[in-house]
């Protein structure tokens, strides 16, 4: 009986077996479909050869590199033009922002009353040379008769005193002479440098000179002008010895985005760095005054480096 029950247990669970529905074929149909695609796709799908590659061996080698900073264009030269004697002015012979040259007569200072001092100081030189001609014939007739003993040795030492003060006036009115000559020159002053001249604002008829207007003009040369930067410490040991003068390649960038690129040299003005920077400036040549002095500008300053493999 027992042996009986348990082949019924046995028989009763077999018949409990789940069996597989319709639905189940068909995720298995599908799984074999997606796997016959991909396998489709790989064969088809062409095989890319690997790139080529090239190998370089490192070196050492020298490259460039630049510190941007900003600056503000200087003139390289300013000088105002002053009165050195007192007169009055009679006469301009420019015209405002005009470019002069050296030696261009600017001013015309009243000159009949150094014309006059002149004539006067050459009549005092003639005067003197008489004196001092009339003092040797003296001199020479007193030693005459101080030789016969017809003349004290008093009259010998006048003789020769007055003779050694007529030749000191002579050179004394020489030298009047010639500061009155100086003078006189200096009734037309002339350009010192070449550069544009500002804006006279002396009229003609004002007393000039130490006791009057003095400062007449300012002729400021932008033939050359000059930018001063503060650069860094970093590329202060990035560039060249300190104290040395060097020439290279600038870019400059101006206020409307506009650059350039000029040979500028680069002096080292500071014996000693600040706390922060270092101070230089550069010398950049402007024969087309494309630069001005006062614009502001972007400075990309070579500094030259060494890279290691």
């Amino acid at each position: 009986m027992q042996t009986n029950k348990h082949h019924k247990t046995i028989n009763h669970c077999k018949e409990r077996k789940p069996r597989p529905m319709w639905h189940d074929y068909l995720l298995i149909a599908i799984a074999l479909i997606i796997i016959i695609m991909q396998a489709i796709i790989i064969c088809i799908k062409p095989i890319t050869p690997p790139p080529n590659v090239e190998a370089q061996p490192a070196t050492i080698d020298t490259v460039e590199t630049y510190g941007e900073y900003f600056g503000t264009i200087k003139a390289h030269q300013q000088v105002e033009i002053q009165a050195r004697i007192d007169g009055f002015l009679q006469q301009t012979h420019f015209s405002s922002g005009d470019y002069v040259n050296k030696n261009d007569i600017l001013f015309t200072i009243d000159p009949n009353s150094y014309k006059a001092r002149v004539e006067k100081t050459k009549a005092q030189v003639s005067k003197s040379k008489a004196l001092e001609l009339k003092t040797e014939h003296d001199l020479a007739r007193i030693k005459l008769l101080y030789q016969q003993n017809a003349a004290s040795r008093l009259d010998l030492d006048n003789a020769i005193a007055a003779h050694e003060s007529a030749k000191a006036e002579v050179i004394m009115s020489e030298a009047d002479l010639t500061q009155a000559k100086i003078a006189l020159n200096y009734t037309i002053i002339r350009a010192p440098i070449s550069g544009f001249i500002n804006e006279n604002t002396t009229t003609i008829g004002t007393l000039v000179g130490p006791s009057g207007k003095s400062l007449l003009a300012t002729i400021t040369n932008i033939d050359t002008v000059k930018i001063s930067l503060n650069v860094t410490e970093l590329d202060y040991l990035r560039s060249i010895e300190p104290g040395t003068i060097s020439t290279r390649e600038i870019s400059i960038t101006l206020a409307d985005s506009s650059s350039l690129s000029v040979i500028g040299t680069t002096i080292f003005s500071n014996s000693q760095l600040n706390p922060d920077s270092f101070l230089i400036h550069l010398q950049i040549p402007n024969p087309n005054h494309r630069l001005l002095p006062g614009q502001s500008v972007k400075v990309n300053l070579p500094f030259k480096a060494h890279l290691n493999p």
